[in-house]
């Protein structure tokens, strides 16, 4: 399952990387193994990431395009939440990325909390708003 998504990030940083580069992957293609990362980022638990990123394949790189893929993608506060829990737990990868992506992830984490959870108090007020009509 993880391996799968190694290779998709894999795949994904070096096309990002390529990107003014004439490439042989068709965009359908592109669109579609993006769509699968998607999938499978919010899935994954935290064993999932654990051994995503402990693959020798994986580089710091790789997990900084992960980072910012994933905040294109407007993912759940918990998906970030969930990255950061496993750097900050597991300490054979501390030498796998830099200290400040590990703090980009808390950082995303606790926006994307604040952000649901205000959306969350307005769709209540809605609500409550309409009961008042």
């Amino acid at each position: 399952f993880m391996c799968l998504a190694v290779g998709i990030i894999t795949h994904s940083h070096s096309i990002h990387k390529d990107n003014n580069k004439e490439s042989n992957v068709k965009p359908i293609l592109i669109g579609e193994i993006r769509a699968m990362l998607l999938s499978l980022v919010n899935l994954a638990t935290e064993a999932d990431f654990y051994n995503c990123f402990a693959s020798d394949d994986l580089s710091a790189s790789m997990v900084e395009f992960l980072y910012c893929w994933m905040v294109d993608q407007k993912l759940e506060a918990r998906i970030y939440s969930t990255v950061s829990s496993v750097f900050q737990r597991q300490s054979d990868l501390g030498d796998k990325v830099e200290m400040y992506i590990v703090q980009k992830f808390s950082s995303r984490a606790l926006h994307e909390h604040k952000k649901e959870n205000q959306e969350f108090t307005n769709s209540s007020d809605c609500i409550e708003g309409e009961d008042e009509l």
